[in-house]
């Protein structure tokens, strides 16, 4: 090789010691990077098979070609425009000046690549000899291997756009041959073999498309890795490539075994399930221990009820998926993040005891959502407050819980992670159109997924479900979802991905033959196991003795009588929760409570306590009224703690919290609610209550065989607003009215199948128009997701999706028809704002409450949002002290006009309808 003019390029600059400016070559840069991707190929388990068995190409020889492709990530920086940035001015290059100044609003250098794509390859201006750009066979091959390297192009965390139409103004003709030198000298240098063949295939091209999703995100992650300066140190001496190429490698080695992504992690054997976890296995628990496992990505969902030990099933099937080296670690997604913290104290206790700890690495578990820094045991784990992972003892084996620093410092990473725990919206986030979403496809690669409660995702959910668990089977990727009431059509809707048979337009699952033995009343609790191109293997597992049970059901039409249900209950030393619909009647039951007990007798036979629980409530009083619900009715409370005890409260209680009430009363609400909030009745073994039956109080309209229009919305106004499907709730009412209750786990199939399934009754003709408005809805919320996820089949790509927002976009993973806004709770103190919490480290977070953005704009006293730079002095002070409510509302809520907010009650209104 000789020396060539592109060591004249610059690839990155930064400030040196005093006012020096510090430089890197753009060839080193270039092999930085890419020899960090090729030591990844190389060492990341499972990632190189898998890439080289879906693109049929020999692992080696795919290795080189890929990391090839990498090293061309910067060729937008071989433009003048680009070299001619101030930043550089102080290393003067010699080039000649363009016609157009760099923009990188517009023309940034990642897009610019995309010209010196089409002159190099499409043009044929490198020399590559086993390219005979003259041959038709060879220029088409060009034109796809130019869409290979658009996936490199977009390393900045989203596809480019490659339309190159006046992007020669940015560049001098010497560019081009500069770049092209540097292509044919990295080309030799990794004795790259083009697969032309493959190339032309419409078949490989198809298998391309599927892998340039994580291909994008090995791109992006190499391209962070490679760039940090601690392990690539600046250079601008001149050496050549196969000089310097020795050195990347041997940085790149260091950098990544400082992020874990290469610990080489190994599963532990399994040893059984009692073994493992101490106790008899119940059916589901014995069924995951032994069923057969296939070699082809598997799909699990594990329907039974609340409390049957799903979970310790699907860790039985991770872990022996695991062992079995189908997998390489799991991510499990739960559908709150205080359900995911949960989850995350309980795995920190066990997950060690999947992998073999007998080396000196031991795998990291992230949680993965937004308030996670405030999780003490996570930060423990990670050593947020300055220790690095040096202080991290490997040999301390009483240690239960590590996280890797590099993999927990954003949540971008997380799920790189070998074990991850996080809300499902951190992995649905893969199948959205933004920035740095490949990151997560990639972080999923070769791991197990697990959903917890599937059954709660709306019909806007299951779109981006749905295709994430097609791309992740499509990458060899199994998957355990959990849940307690799922209809039958849902069921097979999700089955029919691994079976990859078609479905209709709004996500019907097709009939099918080969299904319909699934459609037994009798089949619950149930097991299923799909193969991918298999038909569905189901197991009817018996239920769980200890959660087997009657629960009977009342309804009571007046709300007087349901406050001297409830006063009663608590006055006689029981612990008494009311959920109700909506947080306007919750606020509103409550204040009525509150008078009925301050009116009552001093000599009543116990003292009664109160408290209420919704989402209109700072972060801050929230965690307090959920410990102090757990210390009066939480599994661990006692007599003493629960007597006379009095929670008002609305969905968040069924959501999240491991609790149980003597007498729960609910407002009618769908089966599928009403039967995960009376899981909270008598959810646990008390002795004092042996003999005692549970009784599930419903508060709800007079029944009526052929209700009218406003048989809902006449006294339950805000019920309908929230749900919207009166017929639904209907259906509800009269399949409990019939047998006076239920049975779990036998009814369970019933009770669904009788409102969402083929058992549900004729639709009243009330009710037909307004049931006809929302399906409408539901298709609505179907066709967003459809409209806002990722197109799997067209690959990473600018055209496919368009522009791709940032990350603090509100491209959201929840469909809400109601806008949320955050707000910033602030008291005005000596003239100054100071955030409502004081809290050293998280005031602006404990202060925040969401409020629908129609409250939001009757406020009188909100503030901003600003970014900092313009507003009132007060606001202006704020924000220079609190940058992290920057672009927020801040609301002086103790000088508003029509809204306050209080510890007690949370948002309530003022002159306005609390509702």
């Amino acid at each position: 090789m000789v020396e060539h003019n592109y060591y004249r390029y610059l690839g990155k600059a930064s400030a040196g010691e005093g006012s020096t400016p510090r430089y890197h070559l753009l060839a080193y840069h270039s092999l930085d990077v890419a020899a960090t991707g090729y030591t990844l190929l190389s060492q990341k388990d499972g990632l190189l098979d898998d890439l080289a068995d879906l693109l049929t190409l020999p692992p080696e020889s795919l290795k080189r070609l890929l990391t090839f492709l990498l090293a061309l990530h910067d060729l937008g920086k071989f433009s003048a425009a680009f070299q001619q940035l101030p930043v550089f001015s102080a290393f003067p290059s010699g080039l000649k000046s363009p016609a157009r100044v760099y923009d990188a609003s517009t023309h940034r250098h990642d897009r610019l690549g995309s010209y010196l794509v089409e002159q190099l390859f499409r043009h044929g201006q490198v020399d590559i000899p086993s390219w005979n750009y003259r041959s038709v066979h060879a220029r088409k091959s060009a034109v796809q291997f130019s869409k290979l390297l658009d996936v490199m192009l977009g390393h900045h965390g989203k596809p480019i756009n490659a339309r190159t139409g006046g992007m020669q103004a940015f560049y001098c003709e010497e560019n081009i041959a500069d770049a092209s030198a540097f292509v044919a000298d990295v080309f030799n240098l990794l004795d790259v073999d083009i697969p032309i063949e493959q190339l032309v295939n419409k078949e490989w091209q198809d298998r391309f498309t599927l892998a340039s999703w994580v291909l994008a995100g090995w791109a992006v992650i190499s391209d962070w890795v490679g760039s940090d300066q601690q392990y690539f140190h600046y250079c601008t001496d001149v050496m050549l490539v196969d000089e310097y190429w020795p050195i990347a490698q041997q940085n790149a080695r260091r950098a990544l075994n400082a992020t874990d992504l290469i610990a080489g992690i190994r599963a532990s054997d399994f040893p059984g399930f009692q073994a493992l976890f101490g106790f008899e296995p119940t059916p589901l628990q014995r069924w995951a221990e032994h069923v057969e496992l296939s070699e082809q990505p598997q799909l699990f969902i594990l329907e039974d009820i609340t409390g049957s030990g799903k979970t310790e099933a699907a860790l039985t099937l991770v872990h022996r998926l695991m062992a079995a080296k189908h997998a390489k670690g799991f991510y499990f997604g739960l559908p709150t993040m205080a359900t995911a913290n949960a989850m995350f104290h309980r795995l920190a206790d066990h997950y060690l005891k999947m992998f073999d700890t007998s080396s000196d690495r031991k795998p990291s578990l992230v949680l993965a959502h937004s308030a996670r820094a405030m999780d003490e045991r996570f930060r423990e784990a990670v050593g947020v407050q300055g220790a690095d992972d040096s202080a991290y003892d490997h040999d301390d084996e009483t240690a239960s819980l590590y996280c890797n620093h590099w993999l927990a410092d954003s949540r971008k990473k997380a799920l790189l992670a070998p074990v991850g725990v996080g809300t499902i919206d951190q992995a649905l986030l893969g199948v959205l159109p933004r920035k740095h979403q490949s990151l997560r496809v990639l972080g999923l690669h070769h791991k197990v997924l697990v959903f917890d409660e599937v059954h709660s995702a709306d019909a806007y959910q299951l779109q981006l479900l749905e295709t994430l668990l097609k791309l992740h089977l499509h990458q060899g990727g199994s998957a355990i979802l959990l849940t307690a009431t799922l209809s039958f059509d849902a069921r097979e809707r999700l089955c029919r991905i691994w079976n990859e048979v078609p479905v209709s337009s709004w996500g019907k699952p097709l009939r099918g033959p080969w299904l319909t033995q699934s459609r037994r009343l009798d089949a619950f609790p149930l097991a299923t196991r799909v193969a991918k191109g298999s038909i569905p293997d189901e197991a009817s597992v018996g239920g769980r003795a200890a959660v087997s049970r009657r629960v009977d059901v009342d309804f009571l039409h007046d709300v007087e009588l349901v406050i001297q249900q409830l006063l009663a209950a608590a006055k006689a030393g029981r612990c008494v929760v009311w959920v109700r619909n909506s947080v306007g009647d919750a606020q509103q039951a409550y204040d009525t409570i509150n008078q009925r007990l301050a009116d009552s007798p001093s000599d009543s036979v116990c003292s009664c306590e109160t408290l209420l629980f919704h989402s209109r409530f700072t972060l801050h009083d929230r965690q307090r009224i959920e410990r102090q619900v757990l210390h009066w009715i939480g599994k661990a409370s006692q007599p003493v703690h629960r007597a006379g005890k009095i929670i008002v409260c609305t969905q968040v209680f069924q959501e999240s919290l491991d609790a149980d009430a003597d007498l729960l009363i609910t407002d009618l609400c769908p089966i599928d609610d009403l039967i995960q909030r009376a899981g909270r009745l008598h959810r646990h073994f008390r002795q004092y209550r042996l003999g005692e039956p549970p009784k599930l109080l419903v508060y709800s309209p007079e029944w009526q065989e052929q209700p009218g229009l406003d048989w809902l919305q006449q006294d339950f106004r805000a019920t309908q607003a929230v749900y919207q499907s009166p017929a639904s709730l209907w259906m509800a009412m009269k399949v409990l009215r019939e047998e006076g209750g239920y049975r779990m786990p036998d009814d369970a199939r019933r009770l669904i199948e009788s409102v969402y399934g083929e058992l549900a009754p004729a639709l009243p003709e009330a009710f037909e128009t307004i049931e006809l408005e929302y399906r409408t809805a539901q298709r609505r919320k179907a066709s967003a997701g459809q409209i806002r996820r990722i197109s799997i089949e067209q690959g990473y790509s600018w055209g496919v999706d368009g522009d791709w927002p940032e990350d603090q976009s509100d491209l959201s993973t929840r469909y809400q028809e109601v806008d949320q806004d955050s707000l910033v709770l602030v008291r005005r103190v000596d003239d100054q704002l100071i955030p409502w919490v004081t809290d050293a480290q998280f005031a602006i977070e404990l202060s925040t409450v969401k409020l629908a953005s129609n409250k939001r704009k009757q406020l009188t006293a909100l503030l901003g949002p600003s970014d900092g730079k313009s507003g009132s002095p007060d606001v202006l002070d704020f924000l220079q002290r609190y940058r992290n409510a920057r672009y927020q509302y801040l609301w002086l809520a103790e000088e508003d006009e029509v809204m306050r907010y209080c510890m007690e009650s949370g948002v309530i209104a003022g002159v306005i309808n609390k509702s």
